[in-house]
């Protein structure tokens, strides 16, 4: 089997109705192994199923995998099946069309991610041709409509928090104090650039992450995560892209060393 690695993000859903983004799944399949990885920040206190699933005349036949615990806000997973058999079921992964995690195989899924739709029975060329042009022109409209709620919410964030000068200069000033939810919630920040264990360290030892516009760049913020300069945390930072460290003046934290290891990002 060939290597192929894969992300597929997660969405929470109520009533199986799929909603705002939740997390991540990671798919690495080498040497006949599949490695999963399922990432999900969450408000649960209770062990959840992991389901891989397939669609079998139009609904979802689910397999169970194993069970997920909360941990301080997140759910994590891991897990490490043969690829041309999944547990044993007779079907290889490529069978399957996702994963759902629900409190119950026969309960509602609670959370989803799909990375191969379902193949239905292919219409008439009129019929087709009909249904694809009014999903296409709401898929635009929909896209238009959530651009434009990111974008609003992001700047809203920037421009009405209360400003912080955290640094001597104004090259990331100014900045304002954000949380690690209202950054998920805009939609605008990828999931991997928030869920990675230096940025969630920085934010649950601090309780804050900054956030602001680079000055002289079109477009870009960039996120600071709180901490100090040190060779073995130096190393993590880079390790997750956060290379530039700027000491900060901050009176309300005294701490020797202390500053931001600050990322910059583009958002379109």
């Amino acid at each position: 089997m060939e290597y192929e690695r894969m992300v597929s993000y997660i969405y929470q859903c109520e009533n199986e109705i799929r909603g705002k983004n939740a997390g991540y799944a990671k798919i690495e399949l080498r040497d006949n192994k599949c490695r999963l990885y399922i990432n999900i920040q969450s408000d649960i206190n209770y062990v959840i199923g992991v389901y891989l699933y397939y669609y079998k005349e139009g609904k979802k036949e689910r397999l169970f995998l194993g069970k997920a615990r909360p941990v301080h806000g997140f759910v994590e997973y891991k897990d490490v099946l043969w690829a041309d058999n999944i547990n044993a079921c007779g079907k290889d992964f490529f069978a399957f069309n996702g994963i759902v995690l629900a409190k119950t195989e026969d309960e509602p899924y609670e959370y989803i991610t799909e990375w191969k739709d379902y193949e239905e029975v292919p219409l008439e060329d009129n019929a087709k041709d009909s249904i694809e042009a009014e999903l296409v022109e709401e898929l635009e409209e929909e896209k238009v409509n959530i651009a434009s709620e990111d974008k609003d919410l992001l700047n809203d964030i920037i421009d009405n928090g209360e400003a912080i000068l955290a640094f001597e200069d104004d090259y990331y000033s100014p900045c304002v104090e954000t949380t690690y939810e209202e950054l998920l919630s805009t939609g605008k920040i990828s999931t991997e650039a928030l869920n990675n264990s230096f940025l969630l360290h920085g934010y649950y030892r601090y309780k804050h992450l900054l956030i602001g516009r680079v000055l002289d760049k079109e477009n870009t913020i960039f996120i600071g995560v709180p901490g100090t300069y040190q060779s073995k945390e130096k190393m993590l930072a880079a390790a997750f892209g956060f290379e530039n460290f700027r000491r900060s003046q901050r009176s309300d934290i005294r701490c020797p060393n202390f500053g931001y290891w600050c990322i910059e990002l583009i958002i379109e």
